[in-house]
């Protein structure tokens, strides 16, 4: 009978350090995925808006701030879409962004994503949106695909 006891007190510690481990590989797995988005949502500066404003190309604060997290795939579908530009939005009407309670779930072969942004304006007035969209990352854990289901309604935000 005391060997019973000690057989289940094991397999629950086990059971516990299991359940530990998982979460830190999550969060070790979605650490690209953090950053990026992250950037998406943080405003910029005096500089990188005039670096947006003297060039057709793609700023340099933009692949500053992404490349490392992302696949040639991912990176290429971020600057074809110019989501980034809504940091430069934000600058432009004179409001910050800020990322919060950033939720990612693994699917089977993707990440869902839930989160909050707050857009405040220069009177220190903020509105929360809430934000939904998904995620495919590399075996590396490089951003390889994501969408933001409802940036159009950000955009309005940060437009009023």
């Amino acid at each position: 009978m005391k060997k019973a006891g000690i057989w289940a007190a094991v397999l629950f510690v086990v059971m516990l350090m299991t359940a530990g481990c998982g979460a830190k590989n999550q969060k070790e797995e979605t650490a690209h995925l953090n950053r990026v988005m992250e950037n998406i949502f943080k405003s910029t500066d005096e500089k990188e808006y005039q670096q947006s404003e003297e060039s057709t190309e793609v700023p340099a604060w933009v692949e500053e701030r992404f490349q490392a997290h992302m696949t040639a795939n991912g990176y290429a579908v971020l600057t074809s879409t110019a989501v980034y530009n809504m940091a430069v939005l934000s600058y432009q009407n004179e409001k910050t962004m800020q990322i919060e309670d950033l939720s990612i779930e693994k699917k089977d072969n993707y990440y869902d994503l839930n989160w909050k942004v707050s857009v405040k304006d220069d009177e220190g007035k903020t509105e929360s949106l809430p934000m939904e969209g998904s995620a495919q990352l590399d075996e590396e854990g490089l951003v390889n695909s994501f969408n933001i289901i409802n940036l159009s309604e950000l955009q309005k935000v940060i437009e009023s």
